[in-house]
Protein backbone atom coordinates (compact mmCIF):
# COMPACT_ATOMS: atom_id res chain seq x y z
CA UNK A 1 0.00 0.00 0.00
CA UNK A 2 1.59 3.29 -1.14
CA UNK A 3 0.73 6.08 1.50
CA UNK A 4 1.70 10.03 0.03
CA UNK A 5 4.54 11.77 2.57
CA UNK A 6 6.05 14.40 3.18
CA UNK A 7 9.82 13.63 2.88
CA UNK A 8 11.20 17.05 4.71
CA UNK A 9 8.91 15.67 8.17
CA UNK A 10 9.31 11.91 7.65
CA UNK A 11 11.49 9.51 9.64
CA UNK A 12 14.36 8.43 8.02
CA UNK A 13 14.10 4.49 9.74
CA UNK A 14 10.73 4.54 8.97
CA UNK A 15 9.83 3.01 5.48
CA UNK A 16 7.23 5.73 3.38
CA UNK A 17 5.03 2.29 2.35
CA UNK A 18 4.26 -0.99 3.69
CA UNK A 19 2.84 -4.05 1.75
CA UNK A 20 0.10 -6.21 3.48
CA UNK A 21 -0.77 -9.54 2.52
CA UNK A 22 -4.04 -9.88 0.27
CA UNK A 23 -5.95 -12.12 3.34
CA UNK A 24 -8.71 -11.65 5.42
CA UNK A 25 -8.12 -10.85 8.94
CA UNK A 26 -9.07 -14.07 10.45
CA UNK A 27 -6.46 -15.73 8.23
CA UNK A 28 -3.75 -12.95 9.97
CA UNK A 29 -4.42 -14.29 12.71
CA UNK A 30 -4.56 -18.23 11.93
CA UNK A 31 -1.04 -17.11 10.53
CA UNK A 32 0.22 -15.65 13.73
CA UNK A 33 -1.12 -18.45 15.85
CA UNK A 34 1.04 -21.03 13.84
CA UNK A 35 4.10 -18.64 13.96
CA UNK A 36 4.16 -17.53 17.33
CA UNK A 37 1.32 -19.93 19.37
CA UNK A 38 2.86 -19.08 22.81
CA UNK A 39 3.29 -15.67 22.43
CA UNK A 40 0.91 -13.58 24.16
CA UNK A 41 -1.45 -12.13 21.97
CA UNK A 42 -3.75 -10.18 24.92
CA UNK A 43 -2.66 -8.94 28.61
CA UNK A 44 -5.57 -8.51 30.39
CA UNK A 45 -5.43 -7.64 33.99
CA UNK A 46 -2.27 -10.00 34.32
CA UNK A 47 -4.28 -13.26 32.15
CA UNK A 48 -2.12 -13.90 29.04
CA UNK A 49 -3.92 -15.37 26.53
CA UNK A 50 -1.61 -16.49 23.58
CA UNK A 51 -2.10 -16.77 19.72
CA UNK A 52 -2.76 -20.06 19.62
CA UNK A 53 -5.52 -20.25 22.29
CA UNK A 54 -7.29 -17.13 21.16
CA UNK A 55 -6.89 -18.00 17.49
CA UNK A 56 -9.15 -21.63 19.23
CA UNK A 57 -11.59 -19.34 20.94
CA UNK A 58 -11.96 -17.77 17.66
CA UNK A 59 -12.86 -20.83 16.12
CA UNK A 60 -15.16 -21.61 18.87
CA UNK A 61 -16.94 -18.14 18.98
CA UNK A 62 -17.67 -18.77 14.80
CA UNK A 63 -18.85 -22.05 15.38
CA UNK A 64 -21.69 -20.69 17.97
CA UNK A 65 -22.31 -17.88 15.25
CA UNK A 66 -23.05 -20.47 12.68
CA UNK A 67 -25.11 -22.60 15.21
CA UNK A 68 -27.20 -19.82 15.94
CA UNK A 69 -27.76 -18.91 12.61
CA UNK A 70 -25.76 -16.28 11.93
CA UNK A 71 -23.93 -16.43 7.96
CA UNK A 72 -22.46 -14.89 6.00
CA UNK A 73 -23.38 -11.05 5.52
CA UNK A 74 -25.19 -10.94 8.81
CA UNK A 75 -24.65 -8.19 10.97
CA UNK A 76 -23.49 -9.12 14.45
CA UNK A 77 -22.84 -6.01 17.17
CA UNK A 78 -20.58 -5.77 20.09
CA UNK A 79 -21.50 -3.83 23.14
CA UNK A 80 -19.11 -4.23 25.46
CA UNK A 81 -15.79 -2.15 27.06
CA UNK A 82 -12.37 -3.72 26.75
CA UNK A 83 -12.32 -6.92 27.21
CA UNK A 84 -11.21 -10.31 25.82
CA UNK A 85 -14.43 -11.30 24.50
CA UNK A 86 -14.01 -7.89 22.18
CA UNK A 87 -11.38 -9.63 20.35
CA UNK A 88 -12.70 -13.04 20.18
CA UNK A 89 -16.06 -11.92 18.94
CA UNK A 90 -14.62 -9.47 16.51
CA UNK A 91 -12.15 -12.31 15.06
CA UNK A 92 -15.30 -14.98 15.27
CA UNK A 93 -17.65 -12.78 13.61
CA UNK A 94 -15.36 -12.05 10.69
CA UNK A 95 -14.39 -15.90 10.26
CA UNK A 96 -18.35 -17.09 10.00
CA UNK A 97 -17.94 -14.13 7.36
CA UNK A 98 -20.53 -11.90 9.15
CA UNK A 99 -20.04 -8.04 9.43
CA UNK A 100 -18.62 -6.07 12.90
CA UNK A 101 -20.61 -3.28 13.92
CA UNK A 102 -18.96 -2.08 17.38
CA UNK A 103 -21.26 0.29 20.16
CA UNK A 104 -19.72 2.40 22.72
CA UNK A 105 -20.94 0.70 26.06
CA UNK A 106 -21.10 4.64 27.27
CA UNK A 107 -24.23 5.00 24.55
CA UNK A 108 -27.83 5.36 26.11
CA UNK A 109 -30.90 3.73 24.66
CA UNK A 110 -31.52 6.42 22.05
CA UNK A 111 -28.29 6.07 20.65
CA UNK A 112 -28.31 2.21 21.11
CA UNK A 113 -31.49 2.05 19.40
CA UNK A 114 -30.40 3.97 16.64
CA UNK A 115 -27.20 2.04 15.69
CA UNK A 116 -28.51 -1.21 16.17
CA UNK A 117 -31.45 -0.24 13.06
CA UNK A 118 -28.85 2.04 10.74
CA UNK A 119 -26.62 -1.34 10.75
CA UNK A 120 -29.34 -3.90 10.39
CA UNK A 121 -27.41 -5.81 13.63
CA UNK A 122 -29.35 -8.90 14.22
CA UNK A 123 -27.40 -10.33 16.43
CA UNK A 124 -25.38 -8.24 19.22
CA UNK A 125 -22.88 -9.76 21.89
CA UNK A 126 -23.43 -8.07 25.34
CA UNK A 127 -20.40 -7.37 28.00
CA UNK A 128 -21.33 -7.88 31.57
CA UNK A 129 -20.04 -7.78 35.24
CA UNK A 130 -19.68 -5.52 38.06
CA UNK A 131 -20.17 -1.31 37.79
CA UNK A 132 -21.80 -0.23 34.25
CA UNK A 133 -21.43 -3.45 33.15
CA UNK A 134 -24.83 -4.74 34.89
CA UNK A 135 -26.87 -1.87 33.20
CA UNK A 136 -25.57 -3.01 29.51
CA UNK A 137 -27.87 -6.20 29.36
CA UNK A 138 -31.06 -4.11 31.25
CA UNK A 139 -29.91 -1.32 28.19
CA UNK A 140 -30.60 -3.88 25.34
CA UNK A 141 -33.26 -5.51 26.72
CA UNK A 142 -35.41 -2.41 26.64
CA UNK A 143 -35.17 -1.26 23.37
CA UNK A 144 -34.98 -4.81 21.67
CA UNK A 145 -38.25 -4.57 20.49
CA UNK A 146 -37.52 -1.63 18.55
CA UNK A 147 -35.04 -3.63 16.54
CA UNK A 148 -34.43 -6.11 14.44
CA UNK A 149 -32.83 -8.26 17.14
CA UNK A 150 -33.21 -11.76 17.27
CA UNK A 151 -30.20 -13.37 19.17
CA UNK A 152 -28.70 -11.45 22.18
CA UNK A 153 -25.26 -13.39 23.89
CA UNK A 154 -24.25 -12.47 27.04
CA UNK A 155 -20.29 -12.57 28.45
CA UNK A 156 -18.94 -11.78 31.47
CA UNK A 157 -15.92 -9.84 32.27
CA UNK A 158 -14.76 -12.37 35.20
CA UNK A 159 -14.46 -15.19 32.80
CA UNK A 160 -10.98 -13.33 31.76
CA UNK A 161 -9.90 -11.75 35.46
CA UNK A 162 -7.14 -13.90 37.44
CA UNK A 163 -8.16 -15.31 40.92
CA UNK A 164 -8.74 -12.63 43.60
CA UNK A 165 -10.24 -10.16 40.80
CA UNK A 166 -12.56 -12.45 39.67
CA UNK A 167 -13.87 -12.48 43.35
CA UNK A 168 -13.72 -9.32 43.37
CA UNK A 169 -16.13 -8.98 40.45
CA UNK A 170 -18.66 -11.59 42.21
CA UNK A 171 -18.86 -9.23 44.75
CA UNK A 172 -19.20 -5.95 43.72
CA UNK A 173 -21.72 -7.56 41.34
CA UNK A 174 -23.16 -8.52 44.29
CA UNK A 175 -23.29 -5.57 46.07
CA UNK A 176 -25.22 -3.74 43.45
CA UNK A 177 -28.35 -5.55 43.20
CA UNK A 178 -27.70 -5.68 47.56
CA UNK A 179 -28.53 -3.01 49.74
CA UNK A 180 -26.77 -4.21 53.44
CA UNK A 181 -28.47 -2.94 56.61
CA UNK A 182 -25.40 -0.57 58.88
CA UNK A 183 -23.91 -3.50 60.92
CA UNK A 184 -23.82 -5.94 57.58
CA UNK A 185 -22.09 -2.70 55.85
CA UNK A 186 -19.95 -2.04 58.23
CA UNK A 187 -18.90 -6.42 58.40
CA UNK A 188 -18.67 -6.31 54.77
CA UNK A 189 -16.50 -2.98 54.59
CA UNK A 190 -14.11 -4.52 57.04
CA UNK A 191 -13.60 -8.08 55.29
CA UNK A 192 -13.14 -6.39 52.25
CA UNK A 193 -9.93 -4.39 53.54
CA UNK A 194 -8.57 -7.27 55.12
CA UNK A 195 -9.06 -9.15 51.56
CA UNK A 196 -7.28 -6.13 49.95
CA UNK A 197 -4.51 -5.64 52.69
CA UNK A 198 -3.89 -9.46 52.12
CA UNK A 199 -3.67 -9.30 47.95
CA UNK A 200 -1.23 -6.39 48.47
CA UNK A 201 0.76 -8.30 51.60
CA UNK A 202 0.57 -11.27 48.42
CA UNK A 203 1.94 -9.17 45.65
CA UNK A 204 4.45 -6.87 47.47
CA UNK A 205 6.71 -10.26 49.05
CA UNK A 206 5.78 -11.95 45.68
CA UNK A 207 5.03 -15.32 47.50
CA UNK A 208 3.73 -18.28 45.66
CA UNK A 209 1.57 -19.42 48.83
CA UNK A 210 -2.00 -20.06 48.46
CA UNK A 211 -4.13 -16.43 48.54
CA UNK A 212 -7.54 -18.41 49.53
CA UNK A 213 -6.00 -20.01 52.60
CA UNK A 214 -5.06 -16.43 54.04
CA UNK A 215 -7.84 -15.20 53.12
CA UNK A 216 -9.98 -18.07 55.37
CA UNK A 217 -7.88 -17.84 58.14
CA UNK A 218 -8.14 -13.98 58.54
CA UNK A 219 -11.82 -14.28 57.70
CA UNK A 220 -11.85 -16.55 60.93
CA UNK A 221 -10.60 -14.27 63.28
CA UNK A 222 -12.14 -11.17 62.25
CA UNK A 223 -15.88 -13.05 62.54
CA UNK A 224 -14.64 -13.83 66.29
CA UNK A 225 -14.64 -10.19 66.88
CA UNK A 226 -17.97 -9.83 65.25
CA UNK A 227 -20.23 -12.32 66.66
Amino acid sequence: MNVKTNPEFWPEDVPESIEYPEILLPEILRRSAKKYPDNPAIIFMDNRITYKTLDELTDRFATALNALGVQKGDKVALFMPNMPQFIIAFYGTLRVGGIVTTISPLYRERELEYQLNNSDAETIVVGWGPGRLTKLYSLVMRIRGKTKLKRVIVTSIKEYLPGIKKFFAGLLVKFHHYRPKKQESTILKNFLRIIHQIHQKSRSNQRKTSLCCSIQEEQREFLKGQF
